[in-house]
């Protein structure tokens, strides 16, 4: 029986929820293996990705686990952009949280901070179509890419 196509990605700009599809061949392997840790703070870990590299499939699938500087417990990270995984599902979809962008203007107009966040996450596919992007402001324009550099 064929699996069904993996559901899609959600974004926003409030520090949101990111899913990145797996494979469905990575979506059937077991839930974690053997002498491996299977949490990270209140995130499960499941294979393919791990908190070493003997628990991951390859060093793409690596999580760090740490405390934060305003947290007591571990919080899982991505190794590659340091984006905090909020959830990693059996069934293929990673949740990660994602920065804010932001223009900010003094009261005559002139630009005093600007943050244009981005992360590069090439050996993870991102949906094409369940991304959500809220732009709030007046004169606000809001753009969310994906490039391929395959």
């Amino acid at each position: 029986m064929r699996n069904a196509a993996p559901p899609p990605i959600t974004e926003n700009t409030d520090m949101s929820k990111d899913r990145v599809i797996l494979s469905p061949v990575v979506r059937t392997q077991p839930a974690s293996l053997p002498n491996c840790p299977t949490k990270c703070g209140s995130v499960t870990i499941p294979f393919p990705f791990g908190t070493t590299k003997s628990c991951s499939l390859d060093n793409t699938f690596l999580i760090d686990c740490n405390k934060t500087s305003s947290t007591s417990t571990d919080v899982p990270f991505l190794p590659q952009s340091n984006q905090s995984v909020l959830n990693i599902s059996l069934d293929g979809e990673l949740h990660v949280a994602w920065p804010i962008g932001s223009d900010c203007y003094a009261e005559k107009g002139k630009l005093v901070n600007q943050t244009y966040p981005g992360i590069n996450m090439t050996h993870l596919q991102i949906s094409p179509t369940g991304n959500k992007l809220i732009a709030v402001g007046c004169d606000t324009v809001g753009i969310f890419s994906a490039i391929n550099f395959i």
